[in-house]
């Protein structure tokens, strides 16, 4: 059985609302209370960037990375550039990830929270396994929320949601 003590929660993201990303107010909050309440023991982890207003935020661990900006991912049709965080996200996941101590990590986004804690027991539920779509030595259970298999018209190979990973 896994002990709570064994698990690191990475929460990654931003943790304000900004012109560019209306959050509820105090997610970010919302968010570390409810890993103390449905993982007592866990290792909190924030890891954000520069900049962001993280006042009052009590993780046992706090990264500022340095902010690598948005990414532009198109022009529509007027010529205005889109952007998305993927560079953020990138960046502030591999960096939490990189300071797990503990034997087990979840990924979770700093403006989501918990609401139970079952995915743990889930981890080590269904222990047979096709070595052939093995790709980690751990299962790694995904929320199906935002799971893709289209984008755009076109099929998606391996497009996990990023609200939520633990392995």
């Amino acid at each position: 059985m896994i002990r709570f003590n064994d698990i690191s929660v990475v929460l990654q993201g931003p943790v304000q609302a900004s012109a560019e990303r209306l959050q509820v107010p105090g997610i970010t909050h919302h968010c570390i209370a409810s890993i103390r309440e449905f993982l007592p023991g866990a290792t909190v982890i924030l890891s954000t960037w520069e900049g962001q207003g993280y006042s009052g935020l009590i993780p046992d661990i706090l990264l500022l990375n340095q902010d690598p900006r948005p990414n532009v991912i198109a022009k529509n049709v007027h010529g205005n550039v889109l952007y998305q965080n993927f560079n953020r996200q990138i960046v502030s996941t591999q960096q939490g990830l990189s300071s797990v101590t503990t034997k087990y990590a979840v990924k979770l986004r700093a403006d989501n929270y918990l609401l139970g804690n079952q995915f743990v027991f889930y981890q080590q539920d269904f222990p047979k396994r096709a070595v052939a779509d093995r790709r980690f030595q751990q299962r790694v259970v995904f929320s199906s929320c935002y799971f893709r298999k289209f984008s755009e018209g076109f099929e998606v190979i391996m497009h996990p949601s990023d609200y939520f990973n633990t392995a």
